[in-house]
């Protein structure tokens, strides 16, 4: 790293640059020559710095009050911050979201509206139901789509119906049956003892025409 030193003695523009300050900008003391003119010559130019700006670490030429000093650099470079930051899970979760976070802002530009703010998904789904407004086949599609979902509605209503019906009278076949065979079987039970009642008196009858 390299400290730019002004001598501020050797300097007309007194108090103009501070000592130890990295030289950055334009040199302030041009010669006694062109001091007092407003637009230096060509030769002066020509030592000047490119669009009026040293870059970092070089100095303008004939600067006899300017000293460079020589000191460590104890800054890490980016390189040395990357290699830091790489192994932590701050450096892993980088990984993953800033390349998200750059995908969905450049389909952001795409789906999205300034005027109106909001997620992604929600400008995704915006999108689509926009298409599908617009587009007169998956209009037609849609209609029938739920043409058919009525019906199959009406249809499901009807099984239901129809299934309690065809439960109700299988219930009301056994309730009948039940009654049926309990009838049957009291007439059988009064027939046999007519019967049993008629072959008694008979056997009396007989029994009284033997005498």
């Amino acid at each position: 790293m390299r400290l730019v030193v002004f001598d501020v003695l050797s300097c007309p523009a007194k108090g103009a640059l501070a000592v130890g300050a990295p030289f950055r900008r334009r040199h302030t003391c041009p010669p006694k020559a062109f001091r007092r003119r407003s637009t230096p010559p060509k030769a002066y130019r020509r030592r000047r710095c490119p669009e009026g700006l040293c870059p970092e670490g070089t100095l303008p030429p004939k600067a006899p009050h300017i000293k460079i000093l020589e000191t460590e650099d104890d800054t890490p470079s980016e390189e040395e911050e990357v290699e830091s930051v790489g192994g932590t899970p701050t450096g892993v979760l980088c990984e993953q979201v800033v390349p998200l976070l750059r995908y969905l802002d450049r389909k952001a530009t795409k789906y999205g509206n300034p005027r109106h703010r909001g997620s992604y998904v929600e400008l995704v789904r915006n999108r689509t139901r926009i298409k599908v407004a617009t587009n007169f086949e998956l209009m037609v599609l849609d209609q029938k789509y739920r043409q058919l979902e009525e019906r199959y509605n009406f249809l499901q209503e009807q099984c239901t119906i129809s299934r309690k019906l065809q439960n109700a009278a299988i219930q009301l076949r056994d309730e009948v049956a039940a009654n049926a065979q309990r009838e049957i079987e009291e007439l059988r039970a009064k027939v046999e003892t007519g019967i049993n009642s008629e072959q008694a008196q008979n056997r009396i009858l007989a029994e009284k025409l033997v005498r």
